[in-house]
């Protein structure tokens, strides 16, 4: 092992090999995945990358400028400890060509810089993609840790609880990101009705498409007081065929809900609209998406 970063956290997600079978070109596994929450555990992922340049780095928030825009780049690379990152043997800043990628694990008590060092990285290498997720842990009375190793610099074996630990990966790799926020759907389909922008004024449900989606899923035979319950719902969107806005319909959906749904519902909501494979978006396909057409809108907890 080169290199090696990694954190605490109050969950993780691994896999573990269920069944193994034998090909031609060698012995396939097939993975079970594993969630684990407030429990003891570690999940380790290795990689092995023929072309690619790796460089760890840690940076204290003190050290990480406020101002980019009044600091050049070299100094900047040199403050958060990312020198020689994009440069050729001379150091001559490769410039958009070929921008690096990130990884980055901050710990809780970095959050205050971290919005300066993500602004630093865009400044300095624009064009560049970034991942990570802050350290955490299962109890307030203990702290975050970071943990670190590089074999370039043999006495680099830490285990740090400030700061933030990050990856600069360099040459043939190229690093494609997503935003995964985990969500439990409650109520149906709905239509954007009216909106301006990123602001969406009133929804509506849409009838064919909840009833397609009820009509998929699968149930197994029911209780009485689950069969009650479903009733209520579906009585209750007969009556939600009128626009509404959002947190209005939110109010109406909640009390149609289970009293743990509804408590669950209160901590937070999130609204999205839902997108298709494709991220490319052609110009009538966006001028059909600013009238409400052309796309479903689902309330998400």
């Amino acid at each position: 092992v080169q290199n090696l970063v990694g954190c605490t956290a109050g969950g993780i997600i691994s896999s573990t090999p269920q069944s193994a079978y034998r090909q031609k070109d060698g012995v396939k596994r097939e993975c079970k995945a594993i969630e684990t929450e407030g429990l003891p555990g570690v999940s380790v992922t290795l990689a092995i990358l023929p072309g690619v340049h790796l460089k760890t780095f840690h940076v204290m928030g003190d050290d990480v400028p406020d101002d980019v825009g009044n600091v050049d780049p070299m100094t900047w690379k040199r403050a958060v400890g990312l020198q020689g990152v994009n440069e050729d043997e001379n150091g001559t800043d490769l410039g958009k060509d070929d921008p690096p990628s990130f990884m980055l694990l901050p710990s809780p008590a970095f959050s205050n810089e971290l919005d300066d060092l993500m602004q630093g990285l865009q400044f300095v290498f624009p064009g560049s993609h970034t991942l990570g997720g802050v350290a955490s842990t299962v109890s307030t009375l203990s702290r975050a840790r970071l943990f670190r190793y590089d074999v370039s610099d043999r006495q680099c074996v830490q285990t740090l609880s400030d700061g933030c630990l990050g990856v600069a990966l360099e040459g043939d790799i190229e690093l494609k990101t997503m935003i995964a926020q985990g969500a439990k759907p409650v109520g149906g389909i709905y239509r954007i009705v009216t909106g301006s922008e990123t602001t969406i004024g009133a929804i509506v449900l849409d009838e064919v498409a909840t009833e397609q989606v009820e009509n998929d899923e699968t149930f197994e035979e029911e209780e009485d007081e689950n069969q009650d319950a479903k009733a209520k719902m579906s009585a209750a969107y007969a009556k939600a065929r009128i626009p509404k806005p959002v947190l209005a319909e939110v109010n109406f959906v909640m009390r149609t809900l289970s009293d743990d749904d509804q408590a669950f519902m209160r901590k937070a909501i999130l609204v999205g609209i839902e997108r298709g494979g494709s991220i490319g978006r052609t110009p009538n396909e966006l001028a059909r998406l600013a009238a409400g057409e052309g796309h479903r809108f689902t309330v998400h907890q």
